[in-house]
């Protein structure tokens, strides 16, 4: 069973946006794939770094779409990414610092946000375009 599936309510009808979150949601399944398996803390850490850089560049391509259509949200949307990255950051760097699993709590928390954040969020600089 896959731990985020795409389906059709996170659908933005932005392609490049779209793209973005369907990597993204990869990235994330690969990440409870790797720790379900119990895969190396390499790997796993590999697959953070992924998920960080990954996430890094998809808000940043969403920040440069927002300031093309002059959503008014841009700044308040900025930091809400900000916070993610942040968050990721802060675990990975927790994660590298212990040994173990990932915590459910880390992987619910990112399945949470991103269909929170695609669905409440991101769905208003899409309405606006």
């Amino acid at each position: 069973m896959t731990f985020i599936a795409w389906n059709e309510s996170l659908d933005l009808d932005i392609v490049a946006i779209d793209e973005g979150h369907k990597a993204m949601i990869n990235i994330m399944n690969n990440l409870y794939e790797q720790n379900k398996a119990g895969k190396s803390k390499e790997t796993i850490k590999a697959t953070l770094s992924e998920l960080s850089s990954f996430a890094t560049l998809q808000f940043s391509e969403e920040e440069d779409y927002m300031a093309s259509i002059n959503f008014p949200d841009l700044a308040a949307h900025r930091a809400i990414h900000q916070r993610l990255l942040e968050k990721i950051s802060n675990f990975s760097r927790e994660y590298s610092e212990n040994s173990g699993t990932i915590p459910d709590e880390f992987l619910t928390f990112l399945k949470l946000w991103i269909n929170s954040h695609i669905k409440g969020v991101d769905i208003k600089y899409a309405k606006a375009s």
